[in-house]
């Protein structure tokens, strides 16, 4: 018996169709071993981004407990002040600026007056000066 053409063609149809899902089969496991390495990079880094914020929270909180320390040190207040009524309360920059003030003691400039002048004219002329001086001459 001889095979015909028609089954020939549907032997090789079933092959050639075999050979495409075992190919798709290999590309799909390996697309899925990728996806499943990329998601595990993704939450491993998600996790140490989340131990780094947490670790910075923690540095922040701390930095903030010993300014309030040095803060309070420094104002000579060991204890939390009680809060003043509204009206008598003294803004952080006026409680800076008085407390530069008692720190250093004002001081006479150099030269014993204050450079507030206003800087003296240069008495060369300028380049539009002098042109200016000989268009008016010419007429």
């Amino acid at each position: 018996m001889q095979p015909t053409t028609a089954w020939i063609v549907a032997l090789a149809f079933v092959l050639a169709l075999g050979v495409a899902v075992v190919h798709w089969q290999v590309l799909e496991r390996r697309h899925l071993k990728r996806l499943a390495a990329e998601r595990a990079r993704r939450h491993r880094a998600e996790k140490d981004a989340a131990t780094l914020l947490q670790g910075a929270h923690q540095q922040i909180a701390t930095l903030q407990r010993e300014l309030a320390v040095l803060r309070d040190a420094a104002s000579g207040v060991s204890a939390p002040v009680a809060l003043e009524p509204e009206g008598e309360r003294e803004s952080a920059r006026e409680r800076l600026n008085r407390m530069l003030d008692e720190a250093a003691p004002p001081r006479m400039p150099m030269h014993g007056f204050a450079d507030t002048q206003p800087a003296e004219r240069d008495p060369r002329p300028t380049d539009a000066s002098v042109l200016l001086q000989r268009s008016t001459a010419r007429k």
